[in-house]
């Protein structure tokens, strides 16, 4: 049986849309080498966002650090 035209371009989509989707979640995909780390993604207003920058700042840290380290003190 032949494919139609579209069927390797949507085979070769739903592949790229899997490995997406592991990103998304955090897991890795098959061929994405395992580094121990995922990655997040927090929902909270502009204001908040500024806020939360301009503490990092003054402490001379990034977002992400300053995250780690709330979660180190805080969750036992």
């Amino acid at each position: 049986m032949r494919k139609n035209i579209f069927q390797d371009s949507a085979e070769s989509r739903q592949k790229e849309q899997k490995g997406l989707s592991g990103k998304a979640t955090g897991r890795a995909s098959a061929q994405e080498p395992k580094t121990g780390r995922v990655q997040i993604c927090v929902s909270m207003s502009a204001a908040e966002h500024d806020r939360l920058k301009a503490y990092a700042e003054d402490q001379g840290a990034t977002v992400s650090g300053i995250v780690k380290k709330w979660i180190r003190e805080n969750c036992h």
